[in-house]
């Protein structure tokens, strides 16, 4: 008798709580093309707040964060480095971020993950983000030419190079090319190119390849600071309120250690997150950024 109330009183709990949680949908850090998702979508959980401006059946970035109202977005260029910001691909709405080490990011300060190829060399941090989102771009548009960066030895490593073939051999500070694989123009062995940049690149040779913006934000602007810890961010999308003519933003990051891309929050205005005021300081939750912090890519 007393086994039958127990069990008829676990039943009663359960009932209660609604039964056991959803598991979440998490973007796992692999090295897989791109973005390996596991578990069931859960409920949208990126929509806490009023204010969030979020279609969770959006799977781009322009799609998946409307605007606030009387905004409207920027225009861009079609083909443009800020046409394919604005149009990445997001993962499931409610997706949460699994480090390397199989743990959820503990720090809520994303709204959405986008879809990104990081390896397992956890090689592609905060930098290494930066210049993954500049060189997808010139792969997508076949412009490989222009697909190279600078070591923090001063030397160029450039993909032409790379996708006919040859491989470097680093000896101390001396880095030279040799011919040792046959030609690849796959988007995996472009992937095992991006791992080498990031191995040999960091916040000082991403500076280097940076210029200062002039004139407003825009989408593509690479927010940078050398403060201890460094943090660097990427404008992802532009609109403007033509009645006030204040500006707001959209900014991705990366992380330490390596994970995908994410939306950052607003935690300063709720009502508008993940969206930021561009008329002043940017005050996100790694630190704020001025004007002073803002650098772009020359000829994009």
């Amino acid at each position: 008798m007393k086994k039958v109330l127990v069990f008829a009183l676990l039943l009663a709990l359960l009932a209660g709580c609604g039964g056991p949680p959803t598991p979440p949908i998490v973007a796992r850090v692999t090295g897989d093309i791109p973005g390996t998702i596991v578990a069931t979508p859960p409920p949208n959980t990126a929509t806490e707040g009023p204010g969030q401006h979020v279609d969770p059946a959006g799977d781009t970035l322009s799609t998946r964060f409307g605007l606030p109202e009387g905004f409207v977005r920027t225009p861009v260029p079609d083909g443009s480095f800020a046409a394919y910001l604005r149009n990445l691909v997001m993962e499931p709405d409610g997706t949460e971020v699994v480090l390397l080490d199989g743990q959820v990011k503990w720090a809520r300060d994303y709204a959405a993950v986008v879809k990104t190829y990081v390896s397992q060399r956890d090689v592609m941090r905060e930098a290494q983000a930066m210049y993954y989102l500049q060189m997808s771009y010139l792969f997508d548009k076949q412009d490989y030419a222009r697909i190279k960066a600078k070591f923090m030895t001063g030397f160029s490593f450039d993909y032409t190079r790379w996708r006919q073939g040859e491989r470097i051999t680093v000896n101390g500070s001396s880095v030279s090319w040799s011919q040792s694989e046959v030609p690849d123009n796959s988007r995996e062995g472009f992937y095992a190119y991006l791992d080498t940049v990031f191995s040999y690149t960091n916040f000082t040779t991403l500076r280097e390849t940076l210029t200062v913006a002039e004139g407003d934000i825009r989408i593509g602007d690479v927010l940078y600071s050398a403060s201890n810890p460094a943090a660097a961010m990427i404008v992802a999308d532009c609109a403007d309120n033509p009645a006030t003519g204040e500006r707001i933003v959209l900014l991705l990051q990366g992380g330490n250690p390596a994970q995908p891309l994410q939306v950052v929050r607003n935690f300063g205005d709720g009502d508008r997150s993940p969206w930021y005021s561009a008329n002043g300081a940017l005050n996100t939750p790694a630190m704020t950024f001025t004007q002073a912090n803002r650098y772009r890519w020359t000829g994009l």
